[in-house]
């Protein structure tokens, strides 16, 4: 979710005024570079939308971001994700599910994705298939046992070395 019309700093907060640290700790572990001058000109007062003077446009993988940073600020006990990087590059991703495992260390999260690498910091990964579950244990039990996980595993091996 995308709030054009808000500085950076109040597209994290959404009228919850805690703290300005808070906020540049939620920045920086979702990676916005909210310090970088091109991107963001006056930092967590920068509006988003170029029909502001001084204003920006995001790209997808920028809001995508900002609406990490949004989550890791609000410091729930449970997390609801749905497809948050599919808009980032794996490199990226790799690096902002590192942060976020240590983030959500503790807490209960329901993260719902369709990229295999994202899969690897569960505890426990349920598959779906036409509304029901048809697999549910550890990562490493799908990928032993043979089940949807696996196929798809060795299928996206083959796509990228193929």
């Amino acid at each position: 979710m995308s709030y054009v019309g808000l500085a950076l700093g109040n597209n994290i907060r959404i009228s919850d005024y805690t703290s300005d640290e808070i906020i540049e700790n939620a920045l920086i572990s979702a990676n916005v570079e909210y310090k970088n001058a091109k991107t963001f000109p006056y930092g967590t007062e920068t509006m988003m939308g170029r029909e502001f003077d001084g204003g920006v446009q995001l790209s997808g993988g920028q809001w995508q971001r900002v609406a990490l940073a949004r989550g890791i600020y609000r410091r729930h006990d449970f997390i609801i994700m749905d497809e948050p990087t599919a808009a980032i590059d794996p490199l990226e991703e790799t690096r902002i599910y590192r942060q976020f495992a240590e983030y959500s260390h503790g807490k209960t999260t329901l993260l719902v994705t369709h990229r295999l690498g994202s899969v690897r910091i569960a505890d426990r990964i349920v598959v779906m298939a036409k509304g029901r579950i048809v697999e549910s244990c550890a990562h490493e039990e799908l990928l032993k046992n043979g089940g949807r996980v696996r196929k798809n595993v060795a299928s996206a091996i083959l796509r990228v070395s193929g």
